[in-house]
């Protein structure tokens, strides 16, 4: 059985999981890869780059390597990519096309209703493609298979889903390969040492992927620490390893299991370390094993700098000094600390936006990492953006097709949006760059939206310090492999 993958952007960890478990069960896996080219990074322009894209490019891929099987994985983002390339193929081939990821997971009805997509799956997705490869490789009935929905004789096919897997063990090590060979390794590697988060974020998926599965096992699971260090080993021995990125929402929350994988990294890594962190999950005694195991940057979510906000509508219970006493104790452990904070909120007053601008500030954040508030379909935060009329009916429409993004203009409806645009482009700036603040200050205060989008374009790349330097290699790596032969 011969499965096509098509990724565009970046390394996607999702797949790499599923094309292990299908090679392990004998399939063969090839994967068609576009680079970012329409800005979805933060920072580069759409203008021009789409130009540089090769027509029939994926066509004759798809006619060398012959697949039996078309798969995609679809956060909300991608959808306008998954959906433009899944067109494309249904008008030269009569391939089953098969998506997965967050938003088919969240919006499964409607991806059904986009005739070019013949197959959903639902939920993590390792066990169920390989039982549907093999299925389809036997010539037998597949319709019945857990975590998919199917278009079946003008019926729609709703499989539930499967019990979670909680021996995390038990999965193959990523196929790092099969991104490697397009250019998207530029130092920084990446894993994930667990799955599944415990807290309620109104803004994030998560809550949303746990009423998936309620009823279907542990959500929360983690690896144990000899399968990540053996993962780790691996591929430190395989790549060019500068740098070792968790993927993880909360790293640091097991500590008797983060105190077990600091002693074993130092030991066998010693590579260095940047992890996500959340405020109130961290102790002076954590925070220095954490940096004598080589941990050189943390990202810390601040989200919203006005307590009651964070704490009312976002449901991050977490007080402003949590946030202040935790940034110093990182701090005093010697460890970077990059932020994340976001701007447009709904119902956001110019004042609560001030407040997160400052808190970044404040806390002394070596890096700045912000965004514009997207609402994510599915969420509890779009649910309340819908009945509050902060979204219309075209941006709700948008949404679901995966249009805007947290780096574009604000999708709910403000009178302060333009502040937040423009907050929003020169926060990175503002922090690594002290010397620029008073034209910053100036910017900000006069609202100038187009200035501040040509320093977000200047001068953001080049506020993230490695993760800026590195993102920036890995962009024309793709590029560059994009147009190999």
């Amino acid at each position: 059985m011969k499965v096509l993958f098509c990724a565009k952007g970046q390394e996607t960890l999702a797949i790499e999981y599923i094309s292990a478990a299908l090679k392990e069960a004998g399939h063969r896996v090839e994967l068609l890869f576009e680079p970012e080219f329409d800005g979805g990074m933060g920072f580069l322009p759409p203008y021009g780059m789409k130009l540089l894209q090769r027509k029939n490019r994926f066509l004759d891929a798809i006619k060398t390597f012959d697949p039996d099987l078309i798969a995609f994985s679809c956060p909300l983002n991608i959808y306008p990519f998954v959906k433009k390339t899944a067109r494309l193929i249904k008008l030269h081939f009569s391939i089953p096309i098969v998506v997965g990821g967050g938003h088919p997971t969240l919006a499964p009805d409607y991806l059904m209703q986009n005739p070019d997509i013949d197959i959903v799956c639902i939920g993590e997705g390792e066990e169920p493609m390989v039982e549907l490869a093999d299925k389809m490789e036997r010539g037998i009935d597949y319709s019945d298979t857990r975590n998919f929905w199917f278009r079946k004789n003008g019926s729609l096919i709703k499989n539930e889903v499967r019990p979670l897997l909680e021996d995390l063990d038990r999965l193959p090590f990523p196929d790092r390969d099969l991104f490697y060979h397009h250019g998207c390794f530029a130092g920084n590697l990446y894993f994930v040492a667990g799955r599944g988060c415990p807290f309620q974020c109104t803004y994030c998926c998560q809550h949303a992927f746990q009423q998936t599965y309620r009823g279907k096992g542990k959500y929360v699971r983690l690896r144990s620490v000899e399968n990540v260090i053996q993962e780790l080993e691996v591929c430190i021995k395989t790549y060019d390893v500068q740098h070792i990125h968790s993927e993880d929402d909360t790293f640091t929350i097991h500590h008797q299991w983060l105190h077990d994988f600091c002693d074993e990294y130092k030991k066998q890594i010693n590579v260095p370390l940047y992890c996500h962190v959340r405020p109130g999950t961290l102790s002076a005694d954590l925070l220095q094993r954490m940096k004598k195991a080589g941990c050189e940057a943390v990202f810390f979510g601040i989200d919203s700098g006005c307590e009651e906000l964070r704490k009312s509508l976002l449901k991050r219970d977490i007080s402003n000094d949590t946030i202040y006493s935790q940034a110093k104790l990182i701090k005093e452990a010697g460890i970077r600390l990059a932020s994340a904070s976001m701007f447009g909120l709904p119902g956001e007053t110019p004042q609560q936006m001030h407040e997160t601008f400052r808190m970044a500030i404040d806390i002394q954040s070596d890096f700045a990492y912000d965004s514009i508030f997207y609402p994510f379909y599915g969420t509890e935060l779009y649910d309340y953006a819908v009945q509050n009329g902060y979204l219309n009916e075209k941006n709700q429409h948008d949404i679901k097709e995966g249009l805007g993004s947290p780096y574009q203009y604000p999708l709910l409806t403000g009178e302060h949006n333009d502040l937040a645009m423009t907050m929003k482009n020169c926060l990175p700036a503002y922090a690594r760059f002290a010397s620029l603040r008073p034209f910053l200050d100036l910017v900000i205060k006069k609202r100038w939206l187009k200035l501040s989008g040509l320093v977000n374009l200047l001068l953001t790349p080049f506020s993230y310090a490695f993760m800026g330097r590195l993102k920036r290699k890995e962009i024309l790596q793709t590029i560059l492999g994009y147009f190999k032969p």
